[in-house]
């Protein structure tokens, strides 16, 4: 049970550290398929059931699901990850992500296991 406590504290002082960075953080920083020091396979286990899902903005999107070929970089890097589900932000700041970059990543993604939703969030300012 101490075990347990001390990875759900570290995941969880991990996820308020990384929060605000979303995809890109993720994407770069997940490429050992670890997450400081412990595994996809330890942080999705029965024994944990903690479900990684992420959020990535529309800029985000724009930038790393351009294509097929950076849609299946990044499939492989939050598998990694043990992540499950991603939310594809459609709008952000004026910034609107086309529809069909959006149906081809939903597409594409559940084809490699994912669930896929959409998100619009609210930002302080205009837009």
């Amino acid at each position: 049970m101490m075990k347990r406590q001390a990875l759900m504290i570290k995941v969880s002082q991990q996820m308020r550290r990384m929060r605000h960075f979303g995809l890109l953080v993720l994407t770069l920083g997940f490429l050992s398929g670890q997450w400081a020091g412990v595994s996809a396979q330890q942080i999705s286990s029965e024994a944990n059931p903690l479900q990684i899902e992420i959020y990535a903005t529309a800029h985000q999107v724009s930038q790393f699901c351009a294509d097929s070929a950076s849609r299946t970089k990044v499939a492989d890097q939050l598998k990694s990850i043990g992540a499950s589900k991603i939310y594809l932000e459609t709008y952000r700041s004026g910034h609107r992500v086309p529809e069909s970059l959006l149906s081809d990543a939903k597409e594409q993604f559940e084809k490699a296991g994912f669930q896929v939703a959409t998100g619009v969030t609210t930002t302080p300012g205009n837009g």
